[in-house]
């Protein structure tokens, strides 16, 4: 089975940037490829990454993807509990 491939999330992600990380995150989503998000470097986030991760999850499953969250920073653990989600 080949690896996942990683994508390294910026220490912020917020609405200023949300574009920029859902775009890249959709982009490497690609069915039968697999995804590791690294989100060890996150200190600032805001509800915007809880919507691209929810969607993220949602994407990969309907592209035969699997999608994981490595290493969450306790920014992320945090934000994901405020939200109510599940954490990564």
């Amino acid at each position: 089975m080949e690896a996942f491939v990683e994508l390294v999330l910026d220490p912020a992600v917020t609405i200023r940037n949300a574009r920029e990380v859902a775009e890249r995150i959709s982009g490497l989503l690609v069915p039968g490829r697999d995804l590791a998000i690294r989100a060890a470097d996150l200190e600032t986030g805001d509800v915007t990454l809880v919507q691209i991760l929810v969607a993220a999850r949602k994407t990969a499953a309907e592209r035969g993807c699997r999608l994981r969250v490595d290493d969450p920073s306790p920014a992320l653990t945090a934000l994901m509990r405020r939200c109510g989600v599940d954490a990564p």
